[in-house]
C-alpha cells in the first residue's frame, strides 16, 4: 500500500539453463504466474509489479564466449512479456551497465568460471515488470542495476539487484460537498522497489 493505493507484488525465480535450454519450462512457469494474477481479480485501478530472476536473457545470451543461443532478436524475452502480459520499464545505464549476471564485475561469478574455457557471461536475467492489464507505469519510470558490496567490499550475490522507481497515476477519488464535485488525483506518486535476488525482496 502506498498512501491509499494498493500495490500488488509478485516475486519469482524460474528455471535456469544450467542443464540446457529451459525456455519452454519457464514459459509454463510464466503462464502459472499469470493465472495466479488473474485468479486474484485485482482491480484495473491497482498497480501490479512482477519481479525476480526470470532467467531469460533479453539478448538471447549473445554475450557469452561459447554462445549456443536457441533464440534470436529477443524472441525469448518477448515470449516472456507476452505470457505475463507485462511491460518493461526503461533501464538506465548512466551509472552501471544493464547486466545483472556479469562475470566481468562480479567476483563471485568470476571465481566460478576461472577454470572454464568460457569465462565470460554478461546477461540481463533479472527484471521488474508492470502488468499491462492494470494501472500503467508512466514513461518517467526507470530502473537501474545496482552493485552493492559488503562492508568488506565483497559481492553479496552472484546476481546484481534491479532497483526501479515506478511513477504512476493513483486511482481518482471523488469528494462531493453539496453540488460541488472535486476530483483528486496524485500525478507524481513515486514508488521505489528494490528487489535483491537470492536474498528476498523489500521496499525502498
Amino acid at each position: 500500500m502506498k498512501g491509499n493505493q494498493p500495490i500488488n507484488i509478485l516475486n519469482m525465480h524460474t528455471n535456469s539453463d544450467t542443464s540446457g535450454d529451459k525456455h519452454e519450462v519457464r514459459m509454463q512457469q510464466f503462464n502459472i504466474v499469470k493465472e495466479v494474477i488473474d485468479s486474484k481479480n485485482i482491480s484495473a485501478e491497482e498497480l501490479v509489479l512482477m519481479g525476480g530472476d526470470m532467467n531469460e536473457d533479453k539478448d538471447c545470451r549473445l554475450l557469452k564466449c561459447d554462445r549456443q543461443a536457441k533464440c534470436e532478436n529477443q524472441t525469448y524475452y518477448t515470449d516472456m512479456l507476452t505470457a505475463l502480459s507485462a511491460e518493461e520499464v526503461e533501464i538506465s545505464t548512466e551509472e552501471t551497465d544493464a547486466w545483472t549476471y556479469n562475470t566481468e564485475n562480479n567476483t563471485l561469478l568470476k571465481s566460478l568460471y576461472e577454470t572454464s574455457d568460457c569465462d565470460t557471461y554478461q546477461y540481463l536475467l533479472d527484471y521488474i515488470f508492470v502488468s499491462k492489464d492494470h494501472i500503467a507505469a508512466k514513461s518517467s519510470s526507470v530502473c537501474e542495476v545496482l552493485h552493492p558490496l559488503s562492508p568488506e567490499g565483497k559481492d553479496l550475490s552472484d546476481h546484481f539487484p534491479m532497483s526501479c522507481v515506478i511513477d504512476f497515476d493513483q486511482a481518482t477519488e471523488t469528494n462531493t460537498t453539496g453540488s460541488v464535485t472535486e476530483t483528486v488525483t496524485e500525478d507524481q506518486d513515486r514508488w521505489g522497489a528494490l528487489l535483491e535476488l537470492q536474498r528476498g525482496n523489500y521496499l525502498e
